[in-house]
């Protein structure tokens, strides 16, 4: 009953304001009793069988939503199962009603980060006027599948109305399970000074990105795996790259937290077996001893020629100061006192010798 009377109240108010309230009134009244609008991915959740090379597609979906004029998301996903390939505006801002639009697709890179791609677009509808409601695809986007693995759809998404004010609405985030992904040995060559030293990887997870660091004597990877089941890795190291002594053994963190792990090894190579659970994990092994930064042929002839060329510096010192030395005493003759009679004497002989025809 109280109701009717607050709707018979507004009613008469706009009435009485020669309808300049109803445009407040009827908004309010949407607002209030419509639903919330909602952004989601469609299909919100993908749990395949799909071989790596397969190709899918994700709608960004929007419902319920009211006058909506311009609209920007960021979509992050976990690159070692997945790889974002295109994206194409859906037909519901244009098509509600609101007329053409402008759809900018600001950045769509695999490799955001270490482990996470990014789609980054935002479309608004040319007409000022124009505004759409309802339901519908805002985009669709391709993605390939290169590796088993899990990744969730994480969602960064705003609404506009025509005046820059954001919409309230609901956002849902999704998740893709690529199935099928068996215990697999993966080889990567890693190229230090003239040498290549090749480190395997047997694990039922995603392995990828691996990469060496002379100096911190590291090896570092990431793995990926579906989300909330175990996973393995062990690992084979050359000891001519890396391996570890009495004094330090080896160290394995996963996402900077160090493990438990089981180390074998025979005169060429070492193992290293852990376990984690899944989801995208930086894996850090740091050994104790590692490889030359030089490549052993050239350790010998590079303290030769350093050798050599420390000698040669000194023999030059040597001889410059045995000439500065010579100098010095040189100088320090002529200005002797016993010297400058005789060297009187010796230019005046000199100075008769050559005007002796003219007298004799």
């Amino acid at each position: 009953m109280r109701e009717k009377a607050f709707f018979s109240a507004l009613l008469v108010g706009a009435l009485l304001s020669g309808g300049l309230f109803r445009v407040v009134f009827i908004s309010n009244v949407t607002s209030a009793y419509a639903p919330m609008a909602t952004v989601s991915l469609d299909p919100a959740l993908i749990w395949e069988v799909m071989p790596p090379g397969t190709e899918f597609q994700i709608d960004m979906a929007v419902y319920d939503v009211w006058y909506l004029y311009s609209y920007e998301f960021k979509l992050f996903y976990e690159s070692l199962p997945l790889n974002a390939t295109g994206i194409i505006e859906g037909s519901f801002l244009s098509g509600a009603g609101g007329g053409p639009t402008v759809f900018n697709v600001i950045q769509m890179n695999r490799e955001y980060n270490a482990t996470h791609g990014i789609i980054w677009v935002n479309s608004t509808l040319i007409d000022p006027q124009g505004t759409a409601s309802g339901s519908g695809v805002m985009a669709t986007l391709d993605f390939e599948v290169i590796d088993y693995g899990g990744s969730p759809m994480s969602l960064d998404d705003m609404l506009y109305d025509a005046s820059g004010n954001p919409i309230p609405h609901i956002t849902t985030d999704g998740d893709v399970t690529v199935l099928g992904g068996t215990t697999s040995t993966k080889t990567f060559n890693v190229a230090w000074s003239e040498g290549t030293y090749t480190v395997a990887t047997t694990s039922n997870s995603t392995v990828a990105k691996l990469n060496f660091t002379q100096p911190q004597r590291r090896i570092d990877f990431y793995v990926n795996g579906i989300q909330e089941t175990n996973g393995f890795c062990n690992v084979t190291i050359p000891n001519a790259l890396l391996s570890d002594n009495a004094s330090q053994p080896w160290v394995v963190y996963v996402d900077d937290i160090p493990v438990n792990v089981i180390i074998s090894s025979n005169q060429t190579h070492s193992f290293i077996y852990f376990t984690y659970h899944h989801s995208t994990s930086h894996i850090e092994i740091e050994g104790a001893e590692v490889v030359s930064e030089f490549p052993p042929n050239l350790i010998l002839p590079l303290f030769m020629t350093l050798t050599l060329l420390a000698a040669a510096i000194a023999k030059n010192f040597a001889s410059t100061k045995a000439k500065q030395l010579k100098t010095t005493n040189r100088q320090t003759t002529s200005a002797s006192p016993f010297r400058q009679p005789l060297n009187l004497w010796k230019a005046s002989r000199r100075r008769r010798k050559a005007l002796s025809p003219f007298f004799s």
